[in-house]
């Protein structure tokens, strides 16, 4: 038994030894872990440090750099700023003066364009003017030509009126041979007496009871100057009336004493109303001249 203890007691202690020997080689390999990380770690922050150190040189010099370059920037923007602010203190007055030059050169052309259409104005109312005064020139140089026209129409048809009439006459006078008796006279006045047969009533527009009147442009006054006219032969147009009136105090009987316009012999022609029938010729007086 004491045999057994004894060699559980070796084993034992030679497991104490070689556990021993286990732990020392741990603990060593440890230590040499320790050591070497300890080498690396440092090592690393040196270097960590030296980089920081030159990376805190580059950015001090670049900083520097910078600074200097502002500075150099900031003077030659300040001096470009000066400059620019001149220049374009200069191109503004400039434009001032550009604008202002050709406000005036606008003002001016403005001006003379109204001259010049204030004197077309005025030409253009002038020529308007003479134009319409030309216009109602020629109107009056036409309405005068028709007028004209007019009269000699007229005369013309109371030439021809006067001459049918006056070859009716002669020629009644030729078909009635011995119905007109010219028979001289013993007044001093009085050329010759003529009497005509054939003479009738003119007519008469007049009703009712007759009312002789004497007053120029009336009916009745009208119808004795028709009746005179028919006696002569004297259109009413180209007839000078030098007398009409009331003869022998009748009121159906009226004288009338008339000449052809231009001429210096007179007629002297007595009338006789007749009802319904109007105004009859009943003898004719040729005066002498100045009578």
């Amino acid at each position: 038994m004491s045999k057994d203890k004894y060699s559980r007691l070796k084993l034992q202690e030679k497991k104490r030894k070689s556990n021993l020997v286990l732990n020392s080689a741990i603990a060593v390999v440890v230590g040499l872990i320790v050591i070497i990380g300890s080498f690396i770690f440092f090592n690393n922050e040196d270097s960590n440090i030296a980089s920081e150190d030159e990376e805190q040189s580059i950015a001090e010099q670049h900083l520097q750099s910078n600074q200097s370059e502002d500075e150099n920037s900031d003077s030659s923007d300040q001096g470009s700023s000066e400059e620019t602010k001149q220049e374009s203190e200069s191109v503004s007055l400039k434009e001032a003066e550009e604008k202002a030059e050709e406000q005036a050169k606008k003002e001016a052309e403005e001006k003379a364009e109204e001259e010049q259409a204030k004197k077309e104005a005025e030409k253009k109312a002038e020529e308007e003017a003479k134009l319409e005064e030309e216009r109602k020139e020629k109107e009056k140089r036409e309405e005068e030509r028709k007028e004209k026209e007019k009269r000699e129409e007229r005369k013309e048809e109371e030439r021809k009126e006067k001459e049918r009439k006056e070859t009716e006459e002669e020629e009644e006078s030729n078909s009635e041979s011995g119905s007109v008796a010219t028979n001289p006279s013993n007044d001093p006045e009085v050329e010759e007496v003529i009497k005509n047969k054939n003479w009738k009533p003119v007519g008469t527009s007049q009703t009712g009871a007759h009312a002789s009147s004497y007053d120029e442009g009336t009916v009745d006054w009208d119808e004795k100057v028709e009746a005179i006219s028919y006696a002569t032969g004297i259109s009413a147009s180209d007839m000078t009336i030098w007398f009409i009136g009331n003869h022998e105090g009748s009121p159906q009987k009226s004288v009338g004493t008339v000449s052809s316009s231009g001429s210096q012999t007179k007629y002297r022609v007595y009338l006789e109303w007749i009802d319904g029938q109007g105004w009859k010729p009943v003898k004719m007086e040729k005066l002498v001249p100045g009578a």
